[in-house]
């Protein structure tokens, strides 16, 4: 298992840190995180509904 370390932007500033555990060995799903991430701050989905920039960076 490896450790990626996600910084979630909204409206071009940053929110918050997210570690996303994985493993290599599968193939990185990305709306898995992204479910994961919502999962943890809710907020976040609600503001991407209503039109508001949310980016993850690597």
């Amino acid at each position: 298992m490896k450790t990626l370390m996600i910084d979630i932007m909204l409206n071009d500033r940053f929110y918050a840190a997210f570690r996303y555990k994985y493993c290599p060995a599968f193939k990185f799903d990305i709306e898995d995180m992204a479910n994961k991430v919502y999962g943890r701050y809710p907020t976040l989905r609600k503001r991407a509904m209503n039109g508001e920039k949310v980016v993850f960076a690597f």
